[in-house]
């Protein structure tokens, strides 16, 4: 079995050629991207304890998206663990970010969304990411991202 290699990089929305590239490093691997916004330093942070995260509401965040290459005919997915619960897609809710011709699988209430993504270019994919990261974040965005770059070997 191939073990994954785990690397980190930032960036800002206004260049996400970074992004392309890992995207490329992630198809040819067979690995993932995930990306997740900057939060402000001074941002009170705060963490629920298990408990309350399997009892309670979900607590404000930043979400975090990630992203899977298709293999063997299968199409890109992407997904979005966010804290805006159930969304409501099915019912003909939207996001701004994501373009309609994309079809969910998963509108989960802690699971989060799970997208088919059609054939689009890297750069239009990148540009989803970063977009949807701030659509459905509950807190405050800085305009940087961190992303972490999964390859296999």
């Amino acid at each position: 079995m191939s073990s994954a290699h785990r690397s980190t990089f930032e960036l800002r929305e206004d260049d996400l050629s970074e992004m392309v590239a890992a995207m490329q490093a992630a198809r040819a691997s067979k690995g993932w991207l995930n990306c997740t916004p900057g939060v402000p330093d001074d941002y009170p942070q705060f963490r629920p304890s298990l408990f309350a995260w399997l009892v309670g509401p979900t607590p404000p965040g930043a979400p975090i998206v990630t992203w899977m290459p298709g293999h063997n005919g299968q199409p890109d997915t992407l997904g979005i663990l966010h804290a805006k619960g159930k969304i409501g897609l099915h019912q003909g809710a939207n996001i701004a970010s994501i373009p309609s011709s994309w079809r969910c699988r998963q509108d989960h209430n802690r699971r989060g969304l799970l997208f088919e993504v059609p054939a689009v270019t890297d750069a239009e994919l990148a540009t989803v990411l970063v977009s949807s990261c701030d659509e459905l974040a509950t807190v405050p965005t800085t305009g940087n991202y961190l992303v972490e770059l999964f390859t296999r070997s």
